[in-house]
Order: C-alpha cells, then structure tokens, then sequence
C-alpha cells in the first residue's frame, strides 16, 4: 500500500483528521512487534506519507501541524494521537529523519494544557474507532513524559 496516496486521497476529500486518526480506509496497522493496541501506526504515518509528500508539497508540514492542533480540541483518543505524533516526530528529528522540524514550542504549549484539562479521561480506557479499547494511555503518556524530560528538555504533564 502507498501510504502516500492514501494521505494525498484524505486531503483531496478533506479527510486529513481521519486520516491522522486511523479510521476507516486509512488505518495503517502497527507492527506485530509493536506491545499493545495503537489507534494507527504514527511512526509509519510520518516516514512513510508525511515525509514522502513533503519531498513534493512542503505545504504539508503546515497541514499536519494545523491538523494536530484540531486533534487537541477533539476526545481523550485525538489528544492521546497527538502524543504519538508529537514524540515521533521529535524523535526522528533528533536523528535526523525527519525532513522538517514542527513548531514545537506552539504544538507542545497546546498539548500541555489539553493534557492537564483531560487527566481524568485520559486515565480512563480510551474506545479506538475500530471498536478496540485502548487501556494504560494515562501510563503511557507518563512514560512519554519521562522520556520528553529525559531526551528533549520539556514536560509534557505540567
């Protein structure tokens, strides 16, 4: 499957958000590897479609950079995406992966705050859109936390 025409088909039809979502036709499974149920894969979202398009359309790094900032006003789920998101990115931008570098202090700001507002329900099961029930995301988030102090200097549970 090209990744990246799926994305090219989700921002053609205005589907960018359920796209960076997983549902539907644009779920990208995890790994097998991979511990646990993710709601799409972010790390092959962003090598495998983002990355590829912005070779052609550096317009999409601001697309996806507005898409996460609408994910942080959605549920407990879309919060809990843009962390996937927001670590991946960071991570391959330390090593030189990533083709551009997002606007951190701004996405990370907004993050921050939606975490704070959401403890509650992100320490509760988060049901995906595939019906599956995602438990330990406020773990997780914690782990994230750690590793963000750890390797990027930031919090993200203020």
């Amino acid at each position: 499957m090209d990744y990246k025409i799926l994305l090219d088909e989700a921002i053609k039809h205005g589907e960018i958000l359920a796209f960076l979502r997983g549902e539907k036709q644009y779920r990208i499974e995890t790994s097998q590897y991979m511990p646990g149920v993710e709601p799409t894969d972010a790390g092959k979202v962003l090598s495998k479609a983002i990355y590829k398009s912005y070779k052609e359309s550096p317009e999409i790094k601001e697309i996806f950079e507005d898409a996460l900032i609408n994910m942080l006003n959605g549920d407990a789920m879309d919060i809990y995406l843009v962390v996937l998101y927001v670590t991946s990115q960071l991570f391959k931008e330390m090593n030189d992966i990533a083709p551009f570098k997002i606007n951190k202090n701004f996405i990370i700001a907004k993050l921050q705050n939606k975490i704070a507002e959401n403890k509650k329900l992100l320490s509760e099961d988060i049901k995906l859109s595939d019906g599956f029930i995602k438990k330990g995301v406020w773990n997780n988030i914690e782990r994230f936390d750690s590793v963000c102090n750890m390797e990027y200097g930031f919090r993200l549970i203020v």
